[in-house]
């Protein structure tokens, strides 16, 4: 079904065809009676390869996911600073008609003096550029599970896979050589393999310098970090100030300390701070993680479709879901009151869930051979 799609959606586009296009080859060959991927009968028991079948069609569809969620928030971002600077410069002009040669100081104070939805929005702007990279850095890391269970790749727990540890194969791929992650040099299945990593390893080619290590960087200092200084410059045009810039920092996984420790150059904010608006950089880092799911979805495919015409070339290890049902129990009741479910509810699944659900004899009398390891 062809569907108008939004900025947002059109943005990302080439990825989520690439990987809608995945998704349907592995689920055509979905076995709905002996479970797992059809052609992989006897690489190890049925249970190992029905979780690393489902975990593989849940990552290729959340790569999308993330990456709409992403691109969305790169719009909120774009829309919600548009407003504020509309705002200030409202604000800046109401400023100048009731003082004679207002200075920089008193047009900083009137842009910080807020009420609680002016303040709702100035924290707006910043979450949105952070959960743009959240989602960013994510749809790497569901790629990365993608790849990991596509070509194969030995000594790998998808439970545990995000993008770094696609960094070990990448290398011996690189430097053409033996690696406990991949299949011998020279093997059929290693040049799949290689192909996988190759394409990995292009990221650089799909933005501007260290484009990735500093969205990877962005994203865990967010995450995991201290917030850093606010710092905001007043910007200028030839008709008056245009609003302010939050400029991103230079180095996001330093702390305040040694950032202005380092910049010591004499070249001013721009030796700490990427003085270019934080839309574009936003906008340009979504263009480059698309850029490289789209390459690795097509790529994917490619590796998918040849092991399918040739099971012998790269045989599923057993290691990638190393314990079943080895997730610990827990008992949260959640808050409030439960909701009031009607006695007579029905569950309603798409074909697409349907046969993955009967496939993964969660939904028969065979759901009790789950139970244990082996």
């Amino acid at each position: 079904m062809v569907m108008d799609l939004e900025d947002h959606e059109a943005a990302i586009e080439p990825a989520t065809t690439a990987f809608q296009a995945l998704y349907r080859a592995v689920l055509d060959d979905v076995d709905e009676v002996n479970s797992g991927i059809a052609w992989w009968h006897g690489y190890t028991d049925w249970r190992r390869l029905t979780l690393i079948a489902e975990y593989l069609l849940d990552s290729t569809l959340g790569v999308s996911r993330s990456l709409a969620e992403a691109s969305l928030c790169a719009k909120l971002h774009r829309e919600q600073l548009f407003a504020d600077n509309n705002w200030l410069n409202a604000r800046w002009k109401a400023l100048g008609e009731s003082s004679p040669n207002p200075g920089p100081s008193e047009f900083i104070r009137a842009a910080v003096t807020r009420n609680g939805h002016e303040r709702s929005r100035e924290l707006h702007v910043e979450m949105t550029a952070e959960h743009c990279f959240y989602h960013l850095a994510q749809a790497l890391d569901r790629v990365a599970a993608g790849v990991v269970a596509v070509g194969a790749i030995k000594r790998i727990s998808l439970m545990t896979v995000d993008w770094g540890k696609l960094d070990s194969p990448r290398n011996a791929t690189r430097d053409n050589q033996q690696s406990k992650f991949l299949e011998p040099v020279g093997a059929p299945g290693r040049d799949l393999q290689d192909l996988l990593m190759t394409t990995a390893e292009n990221w650089s080619s799909h933005g501007p310098n260290d484009w990735l290590p500093w969205l990877i960087r962005a994203r865990n200092s967010a995450a995991h970090r201290p917030p850093k200084l606010n710092m905001s410059f007043l910007l200028g045009g030839k008709s008056g100030s245009m609003g302010m810039l939050h400029p991103f920092y230079r180095q996001p996984g330093w702390t305040d300390t040694e950032t202005l420790a380092a910049g010591s150059g004499g070249h001013g904010p721009a030796e700490i701070f990427i003085l270019k608006q934080t839309p574009q950089i936003v906008d340009g880092l979504v263009g480059s993680v698309t850029g490289v799911t789209a390459s690795l979805g097509e790529v994917m495919l490619k590796v998918w479709r040849t092991r399918r015409d040739d099971p012998r070339l790269l045989v599923q290890p057993s290691e990638q879901w190393p314990t079943l049902l080895g997730q610990p129990t827990l008992d949260f009741p959640g808050y409030g009151p439960d909701a009031r479910v009607h006695k007579n509810a029905q569950v309603h699944v798409s074909p697409d869930s349907a046969k993955r659900l009967t496939a993964s004899r969660v939904m028969d009398a065979a759901r009790g051979q789950w139970q244990g390891d082996g």
